[in-house]
């Protein structure tokens, strides 16, 4: 099937794939890095933002900031560690996009397989909503978690849950029409 927009799709696709292969590899070197020698983060301008390492945006760099030496270990392992597995988690959820994209390009839209696949993708964006919603929290050289539920990505597991039926429905119909003679 020639169709620009599925074109795009999954070079778009293919293109975040590679962004959270990216995110994984940096995420994990640091962490190891960090694990090696800590004393490498420490030179006179990198310091993180307090509120950055107090909420769930880590990473914001300003002179006036924390010290990385102030910030306990465990919140950057635990942080590394809920990164990791997100960044995991959306490489999947990609990944299995990509091939429901090309079942529809190779006009195979309503296979059973695809049904899995949105299914799959509804249980991903369910896990993800649980790691979205642990917060990490440091002050005081003290390490606490919190939990925020985040319904953003309970939405996007409902949408695929209606998708899987949707091509549910359309898988049946196409099954129907194979016998119709």
């Amino acid at each position: 099937m020639e169709n620009n927009i599925l074109k795009i799709a999954l070079f778009t696709a293919r293109l975040i794939r590679i962004i959270f292969i990216i995110g994984l590899v940096v995420v994990t070197g640091m962490m190891i890095i960090y694990t090696i020698d800590s004393s490498i983060f420490e030179f006179e301008n990198f310091r993180m933002v307090e509120e950055s390492f107090t909420n769930r945006s880590p990473g914001a760099f300003e002179e006036k900031g924390v010290p990385i030496s102030n910030i306990p270990s465990l919140y950057i392992y635990l942080w590394s560690v809920k990164y990791l597995i997100y960044y995991i988690v959306l490489f999947f959820i990609v990944t299995i996009a990509i091939k429901i994209i090309k079942s529809i390009k190779s006009l195979s839209t309503f296979r059973s397989e695809n049904v899995q696949s949105f299914r799959k993708i509804g249980l991903l964006f369910i896990l993800m909503m649980a790691l979205a919603s642990i917060s990490i929290y440091a002050s005081n050289g003290e390490v606490s978690l919190k939990l925020d539920l985040e319904l953003n990505y309970l939405i996007w597991a409902l949408i695929s849950f209606v998708m899987a039926e949707v091509f549910s429905e359309g898988n049946k119909l196409m099954e129907e029409n194979k016998l119709t003679i």
